[in-house]
């Protein structure tokens, strides 16, 4: 038996604003459009026999009111091997829910007339929620689901610390989930949605962690968030702007933008899906198309918002100063040094640093920006190799003969160079992830470094890297 212990640390708080803060957005911007919607067309409603003879018993509301705290302290009582389990769960059926609210959104129809009850006026407890909530949102209950799932994270944490902890959240749970009909702010059936989705969501996050490693599983889960979110506010917003439904071309062309972005980092969540068994390999060399370090038409057409975002990033990057430009490159035998740098502005390749070298085998890893180094000046006495790798992904044991056929690739480049003094360049997006871990490979295999040297080598001459845990250690040993 463990003693409680509530976590308030840096992974709680941006997990509850992970998750809140997709709950906060997709939640108020479907409740503004279906709003608009009904004063335009009127909506309708799912009210059965059954939800016609529940009475409405006002002091629910108490237990109804929990599932906002109930919300907001389960990230600081849960365990921190567990929190990433209950964020994403969160945040999955906020996304399922949110694409049922836009497209599906329904109205609920029962009448409040006596908020008196147990002896106490409860009315300014419902003017509240009135104030805060509107009566749509209805199909799935989102605090049937967020119980069921706070519950079923939570369990295993309390359970640890005693089994009696368990029995307030069972009960607590269950009160929330009975209120939201006893306070008819939903019917019968979007209790059955809620307790659907929220199984559903528990099976696909299982799923996903018996799959997937975390840093898989975290990208995937992101992708997905992103096109969803992406949806709804492209498809809302400008509905919500001008108070009115969008018809003719404009509707037209909010349809495509919408669309055309959610394809777009669905795409990016299946490539992180296929990552598990190959990398680099045809398909992402496929999508993340470049043409001597440029991206190709097609690809710059399926991407465009993704590159947008990334090269956004990149300039915030440069001008404050983040990005990772020319270092003291690591030797690896007399006539050959290896450097990881981000991508490199256009002044940058004019640099002296470069002109020591008779020789550039330039290793471009990034699928989110281009590379110029075969628009540049080194043009050439570089030899161009587009090697794509997802940010934020690690090689895994699988990847093993790739990773060979790689280094092999490129060692045969430069032992046809001969006794050229040569400089092998690791380019990824920043410099501080891809790029790293791609070096660290390339000295295992070709240099004279044991894998614990490696590491030494990394944090000396790169000490703000970000590449520890995407490097397998297994690998660097297996390399040598």
């Amino acid at each position: 038996m463990n003693k409680p212990h509530f976590y308030c640390t840096y992974s709680s708080w941006q997990s509850l604003l992970y998750a809140g803060g997709i709950f906060v957005l997709i939640y108020n911007l479907t409740n503004a459009y279906a709003q608009i919607i009904d004063n335009t067309y009127g909506l309708s409603h799912i009210t059965g026999a059954v939800d016609k003879h529940i009475p409405f018993i006002a002091p629910m509301i108490v237990p109804y009111a929990l599932s906002l705290p109930l919300f907001v302290m389960s990230f600081f009582i849960i365990d921190r091997k567990s929190l990433s389990n209950l964020t994403y769960r969160l945040i999955l059926i906020t996304l399922i829910s949110g694409l049922v609210f836009y497209y599906f959104p329904l109205k609920f129809s029962l009448v409040i007339d006596v908020f008196y009850d147990w002896g106490v006026d409860w009315s300014w407890a419902y003017q509240i929620l009135f104030f805060i909530d509107k009566p749509y949102n209805q199909l799935p209950s989102l605090h049937v689901g967020f119980a069921v799932l706070i519950g079923v994270s939570l369990y295993g944490t309390l359970k640890s610390w005693h089994i009696l902890y368990t029995w307030p959240l069972i009960i607590i749970c269950f009160l929330i989930t009975i209120s939201t009909v006893f306070t008819y702010q939903h019917q019968s059936i979007d209790v059955l949605a809620g307790l659907i989705c929220a199984l559903l969501v528990y099976c696909v996050e299982r799923y996903l962690s018996s799959t997937y490693t975390e840093i898989l599983k975290a990208n995937i889960i992101k992708y997905i968030s992103l096109a969803t979110v992406w949806l709804i506010v492209i498809k809302t917003l400008p509905v919500i702007i001008s108070q009115l439904p969008i018809t003719g071309i404009a509707s037209l062309i909010i349809d495509f933008i919408a669309y055309h972005g959610f394809i777009c980092f669905l795409l990016l969540a299946f490539s992180y899906h296929h990552h598990k068994n190959y990398i680099p390999d045809k398909l992402l060399c496929q999508l993340f198309n470049k043409q001597q370090g440029r991206f190709t038409p097609l690809s710059r057409f399926i991407f465009i918002y993704f590159y947008g975002i990334y090269y956004l990033l990149w300039q915030i990057a440069k001008y404050s100063r983040f990005l990772q430009t020319i270092q003291k490159p690591i030797k690896i035998d007399h006539h050959s040094d290896i450097l990881a740098i981000g991508r490199l502005p256009k002044s940058h390749y004019d640099d002296n640093f470069f002109h020591q070298y008779q020789a550039i085998i330039w290793l471009d890893i990034s699928v989110e920006l281009s590379c110029e180094i075969k628009h540049s000046k080194l043009a050439n006495k570089s030899h161009y190799i587009y090697l794509p790798m997802l940010d934020l992904t690690a090689y895994q044991d699988c990847h093993l003969m790739q990773l060979q056929q790689q280094c092999q690739t490129i060692q045969s480049m430069k032992e046809n160079l001969s006794t050229a003094q040569t400089l092998i360049v690791c380019q990824c997006a920043m410099g501080y992830s891809r790029s790293v871990v791609m070096m660290a490979y390339l000295l295992a295999y070709m240099g004279r470094y044991s894998a614990d040297n490696i590491y030494t080598l990394i944090d000396s001459y790169y000490p703000k890297n970000r590449a520890k845990k995407y490097i397998e250690h297994k690998l660097l040993t297996a390399l040598q």
